[in-house]
């Protein structure tokens, strides 16, 4: 017999998915119950999501999930103090640490402004698999949305995925945003709201996601790397198994084309080679980039620059930078 699901614990997972796992501010580690809304917030993200619940508190987030994942039968919330709320159920018994309503800020959407497709979000976690939230540069831990697509870079690979939808222009949204999104898998966004600062992913049964927007005057204009005339070919067969399979042989973390096939820079005294019909010859690249693109590039051109690859998609087209040997 299936467990029934636990709206509260589902609707606490949500919010949490905003939320570092460690913080030194309590209003980063602790959720907000109150006007049946349950709501938190965590560096640049907030979300919130209507509950069934009554009771007004801000109980730590990750010590109320691990509490209700414990309880075999219908939950009874209780405040004891107006620090402690107590979670029973059955013969189980916690007591949760509160802080109060003051110490955490206002928690609030941006108004609706744009409707969009589930294409969106999936150009959005295309483009986002390529940054990191833990890269030091708002270019390698960042989306921008541009016309219609999402594009971003890690400095060594450019991505640009297309949704088709009429949204925002320029603004860049934090990796931590999209991680946050890819958390939340049984539901798409539908709308947005935005202003200059600030976005709100809107989902159809009243929760959402919102996040500061980064600034950078600087931010490069990543199309422009993608204009160039190109001429591309399927990948060649067994290319990605050929990277996968030279990995743990290279010693400086590149491949190189050579006469005698894809290999490792000291293959004859140190690594590896394997065989690969359909490469040219002449081009070194980073492993890990070229890796990025398995599963989402079926075409490339090897040869649009001395300095760049492009590559090709399901609704999606980008670059790797190379070198010459």
């Amino acid at each position: 017999m299936k467990k029934p699901i636990n709206t509260l614990l589902t609707a606490l997972q949500f919010v949490a998915a905003v939320q570092p796992k460690r913080s030194n501010n309590p209003a980063d580690t602790h959720c907000r119950m109150f006007g049946n809304k349950l709501s938190a917030s965590g560096g640049p993200l907030s979300a919130s999501i209507g509950i069934q619940e009554e009771i007004e508190c801000c109980p730590n987030t990750q010590k109320l999930i691990e509490a209700i994942k414990q309880c075999p039968e219908a939950i009874n919330l209780t405040m004891l103090l107006p620090d402690e709320l107590s979670v029973k159920s059955g013969n189980f018994q916690a007591v949760i640490p509160c802080i109060r309503q003051k110490d955490i800020p206002a928690i609030c959407p941006i108004a609706k402004t744009h409707e969009v497709s589930p294409e969106f979000e999936v150009a959005l976690k295309k483009a986002g698999s390529i940054v990191s939230d833990k890269a030091k540069t708002i270019l390698e831990s960042s989306v921008q949305l541009r016309e219609g697509s999402v594009i971003a870079s890690n400095g060594e690979v450019i991505l640009e995925a297309w949704h088709g939808c009429l949204g925002p222009v320029g603004p860049i949204l934090p990796a931590l945003f999209i991680n946050a999104l890819r958390k939340n898998r049984s539901k798409a966004i539908y709308q947005l709201g935005y202003m200059i600062y600030t976005l709100t992913a809107y989902y159809e049964d009243g929760s959402w996601i919102g996040t500061a927007l980064q600034r950078d005057p600087a931010f490069p204009d990543l199309r422009s790397f993608l204009s160039l005339p190109s001429n591309p070919i399927p990948i060649p067969l067994g290319f990605f198994e050929a990277i996968e399979r030279l990995k743990p042989f290279s010693n400086d973390g590149r491949l190189y084309f050579t006469n005698e096939g894809l290999c490792t820079d000291t293959y004859k005294t140190d690594g590896a080679i394997n065989l690969c019909a359909g490469l040219p010859v002449g081009i070194s690249f980073d492993i890990d980039a070229m890796r990025m693109i398995n599963g989402l590039a079926d075409k490339i051109d090897f040869a649009v620059t001395n300095r760049l690859v492009y590559f090709f998609g399901h609704n999606l087209r980008g670059a790797i930078g190379v070198k010459r040997i």
